[in-house]
């Protein structure tokens, strides 16, 4: 995403995870006016998975 406009960008983040002992699960994480994806997203998608492999 690019853009000119002074409003912050949107962070986001897509993960697939793959175990042999339970289901394959995809994450899809938006955070609106946000900025970078690394430093806001992926914090919550790796909650996600953390909670579902658990």
């Amino acid at each position: 995403e690019f853009s000119t406009s002074s409003k912050a960008s949107h962070a986001w983040f897509v993960g697939y995870a793959h175990r042999e002992d339970k289901e394959d699960i995809a994450v899809a994480v938006i955070v609106e006016d946000s900025g970078s994806g690394s430093e806001y997203a992926v914090p919550i998608a790796k909650k996600i998975f953390d909670a579902y492999y658990q």
